[in-house]
């Protein structure tokens, strides 16, 4: 059996400070192309508050299957109210955030650091991609409703 290149192991410095989904363990970056076709935040931007809220609840999740000490647990979900904060007070996503999740992961970075890793711990993008949008519809369909009944 072959070991991997030896530079398998060490991603691309561009790729690390973006947490661009694609390009962490791949020489060279996406093409222009592939990036416009992945970029979604422009659509999933509305989710956010969702994301922060699943979020909130996997480093629970993963402090109560002892994945993550207490004071990881903690310092995500205060780090995702920093991020919430951001938000709230109208920051604007940079042009390397591909998506709301892409968002959420670079600003948990910049409040908590290296601990913002772990939540990725047993969930995949599909998990957070399907739990936010029905946190959102769920969301919607009650205004929804909340309107009609003044009608």
């Amino acid at each position: 059996m072959s070991s991997p290149p030896s530079d398998v192991s060490t991603p691309p410095a561009e790729a690390a400070k973006s947490h661009k989904l694609w390009g962490g363990r791949f020489g060279a970056g996406p093409t222009a192309a592939f990036d416009a076709l992945n970029n979604s935040i422009g659509v999933d931007f509305r989710l956010w508050p969702y994301d922060v809220r699943l979020s909130k609840a996997w480093a629970v999740a993963l402090w109560s299957a002892n994945v993550l000490t207490l004071e990881e647990s903690n310092a995500i979900e205060s780090g995702l109210d920093v991020a919430s904060a951001r938000l709230d007070a109208g920051e604007q996503p940079l042009p390397s955030d591909e998506d709301v999740h892409t968002l959420i992961d670079r600003l948990l970075h910049d409040a908590v650091g290296g601990v913002a890793s772990k939540p990725h711990t047993g969930r995949s993008r599909n998990d957070q991609v399907a739990t936010a949008t029905r946190l959102w519809t769920m969301d919607a369909c009650q205004r929804l409703d909340a309107a009609v009944r003044t009608l």
